[in-house]
């Protein structure tokens, strides 16, 4: 079946729910019901470089939802660095200690952000979300943030835990930091509560605050996770960490 195929089944009003397969532990295909996706007059799979490609051309086909199988344990693809110390000392959290699936829970401290010169968002309700070698995520409730700070922008990402994923651009008294925050419309039943919530990548802002902490970002890119006095890594996106 090819990307044009699905497409037309799904304006037909066929349902559909696809799975997205790793294979080789970086590559993916995706496969819907007893058929999998092809290039155009070709029999072999197409294979996706990353999760997000996979994902963007799903929802370029007019879906919304998919599942991640992984062609082995995840303790088989990840494992754990040996530098990771599993005892961290007394106050300090270990990313190696989390769990996966990761854990959604409530955060006791004042969380704030600051961008274009002025706070966007400033809460004591916010989550966050705790997953295996990744310092935490931070979802902060929309209703305590500046609504006219946050402007929808184009393109979707699939999580296997939380589900679809819409994006957002940071703007502020002329600046803007595109594509920078993200929410979950329509979170899978498990993680519910982060409906009505955003997270930003503290990176692009002026400066991102949990109590009196000033943020550090996760390395790399991609990730969005922040790091706090009292969290243990190493992380997942430093140089060479493609492959936990």
């Amino acid at each position: 079946m090819t990307l044009s195929e699905l497409k037309r089944r799904v304006a037909r009003g066929e349902q559909h729910e696809p799975e997205i397969h790793s294979v080789e532990g970086v590559v993916y295909v995706v496969h819907v019901a007893d058929d999998v996706l092809t290039p155009a007059g070709d029999s072999k799979a197409l294979r996706f470089p990353s999760l997000f490609a996979a994902s963007r051309a799903l929802g370029k086909a007019g879906l919304e939802r998919g599942w991640l199988v992984h062609a082995s344990p995840y303790d088989e693809m990840v494992g754990r660095p040996d530098e990771a110390d599993p005892r961290p000392a007394p106050g300090e959290e270990s990313v190696w200690e989390y769990p996966r699936p990761p854990r959604l829970e409530s955060v006791a401290e004042r969380v704030r952000v600051e961008f274009g010169g002025r706070v966007v968002i400033d809460t004591t309700r916010a989550l966050r979300m705790l997953e295996t070698s990744h310092p935490p995520t931070f979802y902060l409730p929309f209703e305590d943030a500046d609504p006219d700070a946050f402007q929808p922008c184009l393109g979707r990402s699939f999580c296997e835990w939380k589900g679809v994923a819409e994006y957002f651009d940071v703007f502020a008294d002329g600046a803007r930091a595109p594509r920078s925050a993200w929410r979950y419309p329509a979170p899978s039943a498990e993680y519910a509560a982060l409906a009505g919530h955003l997270s930003l990548y503290a990176g692009p802002m002026d400066a991102c605050w949990v109590g009196d902490h000033r943020v550090t970002p996760q390395p790399g890119q991609f990730y969005g996770g922040w790091i706090t006095p009292g969290i243990r890594g190493p992380f997942k996106g430093e140089p060479g960490t493609e492959f936990w």
